[in-house]
């Protein structure tokens, strides 16, 4: 994917509004506080969706940005936060549509923005 496919992809796939209640549907049923996961998630979707929405220009940001972005992109969510990972098993398209679109979405997104920092000799 190009950084402008990317860009086109985030407006398409990785706007809109946050999946709060199926967050909540898996708190209450994955024994998490929802104070644990939803701003842990908030802030990694909005971290990918940051730097998916200005894909075709991450040239131009400072290479020690570019290197610590390469770095925060090399995990998935639950990689980076390993205490919810018991949770990943309840995100199903049955039980969490929502919620399961956009990991789903999120994740090609990161997988993108690696490959397009690697192509730049990110990394």
């Amino acid at each position: 994917m190009t950084g402008i496919e990317l860009e086109e992809f985030y407006k398409s796939r990785l706007r809109g509004r946050f999946p709060y209640e199926d967050c909540r549907w898996i708190a209450d049923h994955g024994g998490v506080a929802d104070s644990d996961f939803i701003p842990e998630l908030a802030t990694y979707f909005a971290d990918i969706g940051g730097f998916s929405s200005s894909a075709s220009r991450l040239i131009n940001r400072p290479i020690g940005q570019l290197q610590r972005a390469v770095t925060y992109l090399s995990r998935d969510f639950f990689e980076r936060h390993r205490p919810l990972a018991p949770i990943k098993a309840l995100i199903t398209p049955e039980q969490t549509p929502t919620l399961y679109a956009r990991m789903q979405s999120t994740e090609e997104a990161r997988l993108a923005l690696l490959d397009i920092l690697r192509t730049l000799k990110i990394g």
